[in-house]
């Protein structure tokens, strides 16, 4: 036998699980669990979503398809040098993949809202109060976007400066396989060490007790 709905469309015989028509309803329950297309039923609460190719169960406040941050310090290797900021383990969604170096690839194309902490410090274990001006860029595809965002920081001899939250938000348009790296450099640094400055993203202020540890990087992104 057929199964009809609509009254015009047709699929399948009854009890067949795998059918392509287009099949129009004028109403529907279900009784079990509806599989996304990563054969996944879902959780209490979530909501069915496209990804552009297939649907994926997500949560029904908000689409946050990728939330990743480190507290691990990652201090600059040079003056006046870029280094790439590492936001912590690989990870994957149906709308982003995270390397271990950093690096964001786009795997769903769209407009999405980008927000990035970035948790600066220094401290200064020689003689001279200093002071050290951190600078963030945000590349796509290798070139960079938006402008070039500036931290300064101040402390005094012989004392260590309190991290300081930097955050940076924009929307961004891209299309499968776009890349997406954030920099920090400093335009102050001297190596490691007795009289020396150490400077770049840290997890808390060296030396300060009572602060529990803070990501020194946090990216989260929502789809719009």
């Amino acid at each position: 036998g057929t199964s009809v709905f609509n009254g015009s469309t047709q699929f399948g015989p009854t009890g067949t699980t795998d059918f392509t028509h287009l099949v129009e309803f004028d109403e529907v329950t279900f009784e079990g669990t509806i599989e996304d297309g990563f054969s996944s039923v879902g959780t209490a609460g979530q909501v069915l979503s496209s990804t552009g190719t297939s649907v994926q169960w997500v949560n029904s406040s908000e689409l946050n398809v990728l939330s990743v941050a480190t507290a691990i310090d990652q201090e600059l290797v040079a003056a006046n040098t870029r280094k790439q900021v590492d936001f912590g383990a690989a990870v994957s969604s149906a709308y982003f993949s995270l390397a271990s170096d950093g690096t964001i690839t786009a795997i769903t194309a769209g407009t999405y809202s980008i927000s990035i902490n970035l948790n600066s410090g220094s401290l200064l274990v020689g003689l001279g109060d200093a002071h050290v001006d951190f600078f963030y860029a945000v590349d796509l595809n290798d070139s960079q976007i938006q402008t070039t965002y500036q931290n300064t920081v101040f402390f005094d001899a012989q004392s260590s400066d309190p991290a300081q939250t930097l955050a940076i938000q924009f929307l961004q348009t891209v299309a499968v396989g776009d890349t997406l790296k954030v920099y920090q450099a400093a335009s102050v640094y001297t190596a490691s060490g007795s009289n020396s400055m150490q400077s770049g993203l840290v997890s808390k202020s060296t030396g300060t007790t009572g602060m529990g540890v803070v990501p020194s990087a946090a990216i989260y992104i929502h789809k719009v």
